[in-house]
Formats: C-alpha cells, structure tokens, sequence
C-alpha cells in the first residue's frame, strides 16, 4: 500500500511492504536531505523485494534520533536502513510491522493500529500512479517514438568536434610569403587572403639539383600537365569506343538499395566533396538504374572517409579477363635500355 507522508518536515512517498525485513530508506534522499548517516560495524545482511535483488547487503544507517517520520495523526521517530530504492523514498517492513502490529483492510486501502494510547488509521493513497517515462539508458527508435506519444520531454542535440587552431609565428608567416602563399596589402603589410600557387609541387621539383638536365628539359616543355590539382576533366574524345561501359552477366539486374541513414554530420561531411566535384565538373547528376551505397568511417584524426561499396555490383558484373605476360619474356625486352616507363611492360 502507498502512503504519503514526512520526515523532518520534507515530503515523502512511502510504501508499506510487509515482505521486507525491515524499515528501508532511499540512500540518496538521506544524503540530498542531510540526515545523519551511521554506517555498522560490518554489512548486514536484507532480504525483500529490493532494487529487484532478493538478498543484498547494507551498510548504512539513519538512527531513530536523527529521522522523524509524520503520517496523518501518526508520529514517530523510526529507524531505516539505507539501501537503493527506485520508486519510494521509504518502506515500512516487517520490523515496523513488529513494533506497531497493524490490521491492514485491503478492501479500502486502510492501517488501523494503537499507538501512545489512541487508535490511529492510516488511509492508503489511491491516485493512480503516473507511468515514469524517464530513460534510463539507450533505447531503440520504436521505443523512443512510444515514449514521445507518452507526453515524455525529448530533446535532441548535436556535438560537434571544435578544435583551436594554432597561431602562425612571425617566421612562419614571412616563409609562406617568401613563397606566395599569403597575398600582401602593400598597404597594412597584412595577410589578404592565403592561397597557394597552382603548380606549387612543380617548382619545388623544378628547384631541386639533384634533377637530370634531359629530365628537366621535359617538364619544362609539358608544365601544363603538373599542376597541383586537376581543375577540370579532360575534354571528351570524340571516339565512342572509349566510353566506359558497365557488363552485366546475363539476366542480372543492375543493383539499386535506399542509401544507409546517416547522421546529421555524416550528411554536412557527404556534402562538402559531392559539392567540390560537381563544381569541378568531376560528377554530375544522374538519372542512372545503377547505385552504390555511401557510408562513412572514421579516421585516426577523429575525421571521416566516404566509402562506397561497389560489393553488390561486382557481383553481377561481367569481370574482364586479361593475360598475364610472361615475366621472362618481359626481362628480354628490357635488355640493353636506359630509360622505363610502366607502359613497356604491356
């Protein structure tokens, strides 16, 4: 039965279980509400229906002295033994029960015993009690979706990883501008704007005296090929038979899945290269019956790389069969040369 009552004049919920031992208080109400906490000389030994554990051990305690418990007409000092109780702040138990020997009338939800020499009753709460709709840990989205119907106060939040970046040193700084990488107002002699030059890799190559004169010679006639980023794809060739086309075995249809869901800053991380390569004219929108899903994984930076699992699509496709040449016959046609390109093997 469900009582409501005080202790030292704060508002209490009570439970009257007989099953238990013994007179049992919330460990944490005692401490947030300042009670005099004693602990025994070893644990104890409980028994009841206690934090869903049927046998457990205490060891604390409030004393009677340091606890007064109020209940309509009935007031007393009461010892309880502190454990971890979930719903009630307190449970009257067996040793209550010993010490005042109620009748309890089921029928009305009511206690009726003797005490100091009047005939106290106690009457049971009877509202309904409200369904708790705290989370205590991680909980499916169907879960999650029930309880939000319940009425219970959802929140959601996003974290984002902030990370301070360190401030450039004078030395720094004038070696970036030795080499272009900051425009300078001639005027403040301040930063403008930082960049770097488009064949940056290319001259530090070309400043290097280690290289070979001849080899020199011929990138200093194809520049246009190093630059440090390719700006654009190179122009379609006229002839069709170099368009790439994807096989499929016979029968096979081409593989298409709902892309995986991802996280809000999944998505914001997806964004910034598809965007790049659209503006670079890498990728286009298509209206393709082929799909391949995106996911992410996670770096050792604490960043993330976009992966596309082709798995599906290999499967059905038509692989291409090359022969190997004979390693042999290769090292022949290597004799006597000075120079190798890749494009000799084949």
């Amino acid at each position: 039965m469900r009582l409501r009552g005080m202790v030292n004049g704060t508002l209490v919920t009570i439970l009257f279980d007989p099953g238990a031992d013994k007179n049992y208080m919330s460990a944490s109400f005692a401490h947030s509400h300042g009670l005099p906490v004693r602990r025994f000389g070893r644990p104890t030994d409980c028994e009841g229906a206690l934090a869903r554990d049927p046998s457990h051990q205490v060891s604390e305690y409030v004393p009677a002295d340091g606890c007064r418990l109020k209940i309509d007409e009935y007031e007393d000092q009461v010892r309880f033994i502190l454990t971890d109780l979930k719903k009630y702040d307190l449970f009257l138990g067996m040793r209550w029960c010993e010490d005042h020997d109620p009748v309890f009338r089921s029928k009305i939800k009511k206690l009726c015993f003797d005490f100091e020499g009047k005939r106290i009753l106690l009457q049971g709460d009877t509202t309904p009690e409200k369904k708790s709709s705290r989370i205590d840990g991680p909980m499916t989205v169907r879960e999650a979706t029930r309880e939000v119907r319940k009425g219970a106060p959802f929140f959601l939040y996003r974290l984002e990883r902030i990370e301070r970046e360190e401030e450039e040193t004078e030395v720094e700084r004038e070696r970036r501008e030795e080499v272009e990488e900051v425009e300078v107002d001639p005027r403040t002699k301040e930063g403008i704007q930082e960049r770097k030059p488009p064949f940056y890799e290319y001259e530090k190559v070309m400043a290097s005296p280690s290289l070979h004169p001849a080899a020199r010679e011929i990138l200093k006639e194809n520049k246009e090929l190093f630059p440090d980023e390719i700006p654009k794809l190179p122009p379609r060739r006229g002839d069709l038979s170099v368009n790439f086309k994807i096989e499929l075995e016979p029968g096979a249809r081409p593989p298409a899945k709902p892309p995986y869901r991802l996280s809000y800053a999944e998505l914001e991380e997806m964004k910034k290269p598809l965007k790049d390569y659209v503006d670079r004219g890498f990728i286009c929108p298509s209206t393709s019956p082929f799909s391949a899903l995106a996911f992410f994984m996670k770096k050792k930076d604490g960043t993330f790389r976009m992966m596309i699992d082709y798995r599906p699509l290999n499967k059905v496709m038509v692989k291409d069969t090359f022969p190997l040449p004979h390693a042999e016959e290769l090292m022949e046609t290597l004799f006597g040369k000075r120079w190798f390109t890749k494009l000799d093997l084949y």
